[in-house]
C-alpha cells in the first residue's frame, strides 16, 4: 500500500499514536569553509549498509535537521547524550598523510 506523508499523518494522527522515530525535514550539507549549526541533538540514524553513512539529527530552532555523518564526526558524536545542546563546527577538508584523499574537519562542543 503506498501513501504520502500527509496520508500517514492523518490516518494515525497524534491523539492516538505516538512518534518514535526521528524526523527531519532537510539535510544540512557542511560544504564551505567555517560553517557551524547548533541545537538539541536528538540522535543518530544508523546506516542499513557500509557504503552508507549515519544521518545525525539537530533540533536547530524546532525545525529538525539532519546532518551526513563522516567518520569523524560519527566519533565526536558517538558519546554525547541525546537532548544535548550542541555545536557542530566545519572547518573545511583536509588531506591525508597519503595527499590521495582529504576528510572534513569538525569541532564538537556542547553546553554544560
Amino acid at each position: 500500500m503506498k501513501i504520502t506523508q500527509e496520508q500517514f499523518d492523518k490516518q494515525f494522527d497524534d491523539s492516538e499514536w505516538e512518534n518514535v522515530g526521528l524526523r527531519f525535514e532537510t539535510i544540512h550539507v557542511f560544504d564551505d569553509d567555517s560553517q557551524i549549526l547548533e541545537g538539541i541533538y536528538l540522535g543518530s540514524l544508523t546506516p542499513k549498509s557500509a557504503t552508507e553513512s549515519m544521518i545525525h539529527v539537530i533540533d536547530a530552532d524546532g525545525y529538525n535537521v539532519g546532518v551526513w555523518g563522516s567518520t569523524l564526526l560519527d566519533d565526536l558524536l558517538s558519546g554525547v547524550e541525546i537532548g544535548t545542546y550542541v555545536v557542530i563546527g566545519f572547518f573545511g577538508k583536509r588531506p591525508t598523510k597519503s595527499g590521495k584523499n582529504s576528510y572534513k574537519v569538525f569541532d564538537l562542543k556542547i553546553k554544560r
